[in-house]
């Protein structure tokens, strides 16, 4: 077990260390230094959020709210800061799929 460990942390610090993770994390602290765009994209963030669990629980689209949450991400996505932000977090959320699917398909565990 502990060899998994070992090469999970290995992988990790891989990971960590990547050029596309240094891209998120400077896009982050470019956002994170300006309190109006971390506030903003924390709010968006936040209402993100309530919309997908109320999505969950009810199990009904709000499109009143959708509507919001697009004009709020339209408006978010104009600031450059944010839009290279934005980017750079779906970047590493693909590669980090990507890699959970494979070790799913390595490693299938469902019945």
């Amino acid at each position: 077990m502990n060899e998994y460990i070992q090469k999970a942390e290995e992988f990790s610090k891989f990971l960590a260390s990547s050029p596309m993770y240094a891209n998120f994390i400077k896009a982050r602290s470019n956002i994170s230094v300006k309190p109006e765009l971390s506030s903003d994209m924390k709010e968006f963030r936040q209402m993100q959020l309530d919309y997908e669990l109320s999505v969950l629980q009810g199990g009904h689209t709000d499109f009143e709210k959708e509507k919001e949450l697009s004009r709020r991400y339209s408006r978010l996505i104009l600031n450059q800061e944010i839009r290279e932000y934005l980017n750079c977090e779906k970047a590493l959320m693909d590669m980090l799929n990507k890699v959970d699917e494979i070790i799913a398909k390595a490693c299938p565990v469902n019945l």
